[in-house]
């Protein structure tokens, strides 16, 4: 594993610790790292009574959540002034399980608003930094939780995934960023911004600590609809000699730009040909490159319909006008930021009657054969592999200079995260290489609910890296 030049804490490390000299190490960090912009609001006050839970297996340690999750009585803005002062009458159903499991909340932290945005660079409160090197992005949406685990301020962090919103900023970052299956984790409290893609998962500094969590916090939650009521498997990270097949896909390998990262991602194949299969598998080039199109069509359609009522009128910071119609225009306009309010324009245009078959339909239908590929690509492998960036965090002047081309449109191994989504598949970026003293990570993805091959193939990779 990649180490940072700062000490890792892990769940292990904080496990029934002194409540105290965590909140106190929490505040000196949060004073330390204050320009990094990872935390919106502190926890610390937050009433708990560890001794009541001193015999849970999260007994004492310390952990942010991203703040699109709703904590009773604190405030939840999901980075939106529209929301700056929503103050919940519940939480979200991860926050109450993790309590209920001994877990301290000390944090909520900063995220792209209404968790679009991809960057970390379009909250109502500014850009969140990264902790490796504050001029670069630490990634987004969960771009805080992040820099909160890969700056050392908390063990583990609660972060959700649309598209690649954990994944990708643990490469940028360095640390271990975990998805599971699709309703393997309740959603219920997590602010919808595409409910058919949106994922419940972590940040942690070990693959163990997110194997754990994982068994801690899946299974079936009667509030969320679309949480799984089967049974799902704890995972068991195995010691033994049990061997699996990997699979590379053709059409990412081969969009590999950066010749560094391309060999280290061939140096781990090389030393995983040695006790496992490696095996190419393909996704047809023009599939994967329709992906992201795709993925902007759907998931900006249902951000259109979930945040349709955040109007000024039910909850939200209002904007009066002469009726309703005014009042909600200026109301969203005054209160949503530029980003957010194209994805909602694109959302609305696909959804228009005369728009559906030619745009929204279509890109359900191109989902339909994306899953179909992927199941395809199961029954030659255990789970795929590829790096989980196509470059090191980018540096923030860098990307507000940026114009986005059509070429960056058609990028595979960029995109390539989004295969998770799309399928709903468990994933996991864990650190592979280092260049320029900046993390790069690789990116493990197994079938639905198959995440004890997911993280056990993450631990072997581990062992050559």
């Amino acid at each position: 594993m990649i180490r940072r030049k700062f000490m890792m804490k892990t769940i292990k490390d904080c496990y029934k610790g002194s409540v105290a000299k965590s909140i106190a190490d929490f505040e000196k960090w949060v004073v330390d790292n204050a320009d990094l912009n990872a935390v919106v609001k502190t926890m610390v006050s937050y009433k708990h009574d560890v001794s009541k839970n001193v015999e849970q297996p999260l007994a004492g340690v310390p952990f942010s959540i991203k703040d699109n999750f709703a904590t009773k009585d604190e405030v939840t803005a999901a980075g939106c002034n529209l929301l700056k002062n929503f103050i919940p009458n519940y939480s979200a159903h991860v926050f109450e399980k993790l309590i209920s499991f001994g877990a301290i909340p000390v944090a909520k932290t900063t995220l792209d608003e209404l968790a679009m945005g991809g960057t970390g660079m379009h909250s109502n409160t500014g850009v969140v930094k990264n902790p490796l090197d504050k001029s670069r992005i630490s990634g987004g949406s969960s771009g805080g939780s992040a820099a909160m685990v890969g700056g050392g301020g908390v063990p583990f962090s609660i972060g959700s995934d649309t598209g690649d919103s954990i994944r990708r900023p643990a490469s940028y970052c360095g640390v271990v960023g975990f998805k599971p299956s699709w309703s393997a984790v309740s959603r219920w409290g997590l602010f919808d911004f595409s409910p058919s893609f949106d994922t419940v998962g972590w940040f942690t500094n070990s693959i163990e600590d997110s194997a754990n969590l994982f068994n801690l916090l899946k299974g079936h939650d009667e509030r969320d609809y679309t949480s799984y009521s089967g049974e799902i498997k704890n995972v068991s990270l195995k010691t033994s000699n049990s061997k699996h097949t990997i699979g590379v896909i053709e059409e990412v390998y081969d969009s590999i730009q950066n010749p560094q990262i391309k060999e280290s991602f061939d140096n781990v194949l090389e030393k995983l040909q040695k006790k496992h299969n490696v095996v190419k598998v393909s996704i047809k080039k023009e599939l994967l490159e329709a992906m992201l199109p795709c993925y902007m069509i759907i998931v900006f359609a249902e951000a259109t319909s979930c945040n349709s009522n955040l109007d000024g009128i039910n909850f939200g910071t209002r904007i009066d006008g002469n009726n309703y119609i005014d009042t909600m225009i200026k109301t969203r306009t005054k209160n949503f930021g530029e980003l957010v309010k194209k994805r909602f324009v694109i959302g609305s245009y696909s959804l228009k009657r005369q728009n559906q078959e030619k745009l929204y339909l279509k890109a359900k239908k191109i989902r339909t054969l994306l899953i179909k590929a992927i199941e395809n690509v199961f029954k030659k492998c255990d789970g795929f592999v590829f790096p989980a960036a196509a470059e090191v965090a980018p540096k923030i002047e860098d990307m507000n200079n940026k114009k986005v081309q059509l070429a960056d449109m058609k990028d595979i191994l960029s995109d390539a995260l989004l295969l998770a989504n799309f399928a709903g598949l468990p994933s996991i970026t864990i650190p592979m290489t280092q260049i320029k003293k900046m993390p790069v990570g690789i990116s493990v993805n197994s079938d639905v609910f198959q995440e004890d091959k997911c993280f056990n193939i993450a631990k072997e990779i581990e062992k050559v890296i």
